[in-house]
């Protein structure tokens, strides 16, 4: 597995420890993995991304771009969504309430459970509340998993092998109030 600095990419998971743990299997087969999420796919430029017709938001808080996914695919935390560096173009796919990865892990999912699916789940950054996995048959890209204190997955997202100026930058969460954000928005199944 490839050890990364936990950069703004990581942003995904500074909110995640709201322990959050919704159950909603994945919509009409909403997997995400092992190379993208329906027809995004890692590596598309944004060209490409966009004209898949699953995202929404765009915003550019530095040199890299972020997405989220339409509301159609599910809810996510603040801070997960799309990230796209315009040389390595899709870097990260963030997760939702309604994806799951192949092997059934998603919102909700215990540690037991990933470390089942994905033996080689190891925990990453200095919180210990984000674990990576390598994706299997395709070892260059990984899962990210946060994990709340109940040990339940709150957030999860796939990565290319490079980050590239994805590492640096990302959604301003550093404001959110983790204690303002109600997680049982990310239970219903509207």
């Amino acid at each position: 597995m490839v050890r990364r600095t936990f950069g703004a990419v990581g942003a995904f998971a500074a909110v995640v420890a709201l322990g959050g743990t919704a159950t909603a299997g994945a919509v009409g087969g909403a997997e995400l993995g092992p190379e993208g999420y329906r027809t995004l796919q890692l590596g598309q430029s944004e060209q490409q991304a966009v004209a898949t017709g699953l995202l929404v938001d765009r915003q550019q808080p530095g040199d890299c771009v972020f997405y989220r996914l339409r509301s159609e695919e599910g809810q996510a935390n603040p801070g997960s969504g799309v990230f796209i560096d315009p040389r390595l173009g899709v870097v990260m796919i963030g997760g939702t309430d309604r994806i799951r990865t192949p092997g059934g892990i998603g919102y909700g999912s215990t540690l037991a459970e990933v470390r089942a699916t994905y033996p080689d789940l190891e925990p990453e950054g200095p919180t210990g509340f984000v674990h990576e996995a390598d994706v299997p048959g395709h070892h260059a890209n990984e899962y990210r998993f946060a994990f709340g204190p109940d040990d339940r997955v709150t957030d999860f997202g796939l990565e290319g092998p490079e980050l590239g100026v994805c590492d640096s930058d990302g959604p301003d969460t550093e404001d959110v109030d983790p204690h303002d954000i109600d997680t049982d928005d990310l239970h219903d199944d509207d």
